[in-house]
């Protein structure tokens, strides 16, 4: 009950969304030849409380404790100082204040963002399919959950690897993707923004293409993710191009990229948990999992470069103007050809 409860509350406080929108208004404030440096930088404060304290959660796992109690006191001092802080010291970030239809009462200020939503789907049709790129999102979302829902469960089963085990292993994928936030930044900058996107997407396919090998291989479990968070500044990228695609409506498409990786998971947790045996022995009955996410990282790929989606084309308007404002900062002063129009 206490857990269904928390998730609820966790639910109606939804901070993830709240920091990606307080990222958004300082990028906004910013020439947008730096606007992915902000999103880097919080792609590096999510996991730098994952790195500080991942080492203390492998120690408890492995001290195996029976009682919680004062660790969870702790936490809860914890968050509760923060919050504190937060709430004294942390400026406000939206530029102008509230709207006047959050000043006008509740009701109001509801049926103005629902009707802000329904602009953003009509607005975005002569450019591409705003559903499509969201069910890109989804696809990537259930592709991407195999390794938090099935890491324990597979390893444990098919890999001998205890719990603190298992956590070891974990802990070089949060170096790495700290540490490697702006490597992907800096390719794009390199050969071209559209170039650049392309390659990190064919690259992604490669490192998921290790699925072959793992139904009995640990190394190879481990060493996807491992090369997968070389690209950890790809969420960075992602959110500068759809920043220069929707605008003045960039906050309300990451509320529906939030939504819908959230609902991703309701779909991708029963299709790995039925996918998968923990008896299983022989080659073809440990691929599913592996392969399932690698389709689906497929469809992905398909909602965002079939032709006849417009998905493509929409996302190439948001890549050349990063292009050209990162022409304007080099001084180069013309769009490079991975920035020509699209066709």
């Amino acid at each position: 009950a206490l857990f269904v409860l928390g998730q609820a509350l966790q639910g109606a406080f939804p901070v993830e969304l709240l920091c990606e929108q307080v990222a958004a208004d300082l990028a906004a404030r910013l020439p947008k030849e730096k606007a992915m440096g902000v999103f880097e930088m919080q792609g590096l404060i999510n996991f730098l409380p994952v790195f500080l304290f991942g080492f203390v959660a492998s120690l408890v796992q492995v001290l195996e404790l029976h009682d919680y109690t004062a660790m969870w006191c702790l936490v809860l001092a914890v968050n509760s100082a923060l919050l504190l802080l937060a709430a004294r010291h942390f400026p406000e970030t939206r530029v102008g204040g509230p709207s006047e239809a959050a000043q006008a009462g509740i009701a109001a200020g509801m049926a103005h963002e629902l009707q802000e939503y329904a602009e953003l789907f009509t607005t975005t049709r002569s450019s591409g399919a705003l559903e499509l790129v969201l069910l890109h999102t989804i696809f990537l979302a259930i592709s991407g959950g195999r390794f938090s829902i099935l890491t324990f469960s597979w390893c444990m089963s098919h890999f001998g690897l205890t719990p603190s085990g298992i956590i070891l292993r974990c802990l070089p994928i949060i170096l790495i993707h700290t540490a490697c936030t702006p490597l992907a930044g800096r390719v794009c900058r390199a050969v071209g923004m559209r170039r650049g996107f392309v390659l990190i997407c064919e690259y992604k396919a490669v490192v998921m293409g290790m699925f072959l090998v793992q139904p009995f291989r640990c190394w190879a479990w481990f060493a996807q993710y491992y090369m997968s968070s070389l690209v950890s500044g790809w969420d960075a990228i992602m959110k500068t191009m759809t920043m220069n695609i929707f605008n003045g409506r960039f906050n309300k498409y990451m509320a529906l990229s939030s939504l819908c990786k959230n609902g991703a998971s309701v779909v991708a947790a029963p299709m790995y948990a039925v996918s998968f045996d923990a008896r299983a022995a022989s080659y073809a009955s440990r691929l599913g999992p592996g392969l399932l996410s690698f389709l689906f990282y497929g469809f992905g790929m398909l909602a965002v470069f079939h032709p006849a989606g417009g998905v493509w084309r929409m996302f190439c308007s948001g890549l050349d103007a990063m292009q050209l404002a990162e022409d304007e900062r080099s001084g180069d002063g013309a769009v490079a050809p991975a920035g020509k129009k699209a066709d």
